[in-house]
């Protein structure tokens, strides 16, 4: 169990700061300042900061955070917006700060592997893969450019480009586990063209996944599958009036079934959805659910497959266009060249939205999603809500993709956001054609201590009511990781025995998805 000694603290920055150099450690005042702040309003005291640029380093530290009993906190980038950002879920622990470690180790051209360390973004790499010539897309998300690859991966983070299971796509990965030993798979990987980097399962018993959504290392590699850039690619949207999805839900299960390899995630938007995040949506022209989703392939391929869609679009009901994406960008950049009273009109600011949205379809991040949903369409880039005071909180349960069962969830939390005074605003994002996570975002502000209650006391109520439906988010924040953990679970029992058998004192992330000492 880490001390709550301040002087070992202070011995252990001391010793961090001999090893690491100048400028690479932070006094708890200054890591309060950097890394305090975040969008679901969490609280803790930060006791400081080291930022390491190596993995023999990153052990150095584990090895002084045991000497002195000191609770250590990895981040990568720490943009997890709407989750708890880079602050820790406990008081006095020292952040360990991975972004200084970005190196984009290797990209194997033939096999479509990246192999990374943890402060690589996703902007890096795709300015990477573009100088480089290679054609391969980024695993994009939401959050922006300046994201972290593993950091989202390792949170099980969901895209809307193949492969959209981010941790899928993970092959291999290196950590420092607690007491300072170096984990890595079986499979050799000491060089980027070892088979250890090619075969996910690796050999013997599949350990990778203890360093999702736990606290058992410090990943330092992780090795990425990248999916090859499509000849072509089409946007589809079909349209259903009704105050439940059932159409559309039977449209995306039959969609994902038949087509998923050539499909992105599916998403069934209802209108305060689509209004939230596009700036040209009409509400005279929008209907109450939008099924939103984009074809990759062949020419040959995406013409099939959208001929399949277009006839279980009209067996289910559903109105809708298609687009071609390349079309798309081709166009908004011919507009953009026009004279600027052209460029910069209602059209030519909707075709230039479009194109990015586009380029965003095809792999390229972009604050598209941030800006608007979180900004209002506003905001100075770099985008950073949680620097910028901004109120964000996501729950995001998964639910089985039958139409009985979004009808009980939007049955269920519908009227626990209008009793808070949220608007129901949702997605309910394909994952296949089994299930589907409903991303509700709680928007609020977060200078407003009544507002701050009001949010938190309705992502409460609402992850309650989600538990006993058996609706259980597929990630969880800062502010719901105290809520998700059932000590009576044989699950969590033996999660709990790792950690104890991985990390005796208790150093890395305690309470991090109910594990560490201050869990309860």
């Amino acid at each position: 169990m880490p001390t709550d000694s301040q002087h070992e603290r202070d011995r252990f920055l001391s010793a961090c700061q001999a090893l690491l150099g100048a400028g690479m450690v932070m006094t708890g005042t200054e890591a309060q300042e950097k890394y305090g702040a975040n969008s679901v309003g969490h609280q803790a005291a930060i006791a400081g900061a080291v930022l390491p640029g190596s993995q023999a380093e990153v052990v150095a530290i584990v090895t002084l955070a045991n000497r002195h009993n000191v609770a250590i906190y990895p981040i990568s980038t720490g943009h997890n917006w709407g989750y708890g950002g880079a602050t820790p879920h406990g008081d006095d622990a020292v952040i360990v700060d991975l972004h200084r470690m970005n190196r984009i180790i290797a990209v194997d051209r033939d096999l479509g592997i990246a192999i990374v360390e943890p402060g690589v973004t996703t902007g890096q790499l795709y300015e990477h893969l573009a100088t480089s010539g290679l054609d391969y897309m980024v695993p994009v998300t939401g959050a922006g450019p300046d994201n972290s690859l593993i950091g989202n991966a390792l949170e099980r983070g969901v895209g809307l480009v193949p492969t959209s299971d981010h941790f899928q796509a993970v092959m291999s990965l290196t950590a420092v586990l607690p007491d300072g030993r170096v984990y890595s798979p079986a499979l050799p990987q000491d060089k980027p063209t070892d088979i250890g980097h090619l075969y996910k399962w690796g050999v013997g018993p599949y350990l990778d996944g203890l360093f999702a959504q736990g606290a058992f290392g410090i990943v330092t590699q992780a090795t990425i599958a990248l999916v090859p850039r499509p000849e072509t690619a089409v946007l589809f949207a079909y349209d259903l009036a009704g105050r439940y999805p059932d159409e559309a839900v039977n449209f995306v299960r039959e969609a994902s079934k038949r087509y998923g390899r050539n499909l992105s995630c599916l998403s069934t938007m209802n209108k305060l959805r689509c209004l939230s995040t596009s700036p040209f949506e009409r509400p005279e022209r929008l209907l109450d659910w939008k099924v939103v989703g984009v074809i990759y392939g062949d020419r040959a391929v995406v013409k099939a497959v959208k001929r399949g869609l277009r006839d279980l679009a009209r067996r289910s009901g559903l109105k809708g266009r298609t687009v071609s994406l390349p079309l798309l960008i081709a166009v908004s950049r011919r507009i953009a060249a026009l004279p600027a009273a052209i460029a910069s009109s209602r059209f030519g600011r909707y075709l230039a939205y479009s194109a990015e949205l586009a380029e965003f379809f095809l792999g390229k991040p972009t604050e598209l999603a941030v800006k608007h949903v979180a900004y209002g369409g506003g905001g100075t880039s770099p985008l950073n809500p949680d620097r910028d005071g901004i109120g964000l909180m996501w729950y995001a349960p998964l639910i089985p993709l039958r139409a009985e069962a979004l009808r009980q969830f939007i049955d269920m939390a519908e009227p626990i956001l209008k009793e808070h005074g949220f608007d129901f605003s949702i997605t309910f994002l394909s994952f296949g054609w089994h299930c589907v996570d409903g991303t509700l975002l709680l928007k609020y502000d977060r200078a407003n201590p009544a507002d701050c209650w009001r949010a938190k006391s309705c992502y409460a109520t609402l992850f309650e009511a989600g538990k006993r439906h058996g609706f259980i988010p597929y990630r969880v924040g800062l502010q719901g990781m105290k809520l998700l953990v059932d000590e009576t679970m044989p699950f969590w029992q033996v999660t709990r025995d790792v950690k104890r058998a991985l990390d005796p004192n208790g150093i890395l992330s305690p309470g991090r998805y109910g594990l560490g000492a201050d869990a309860g």
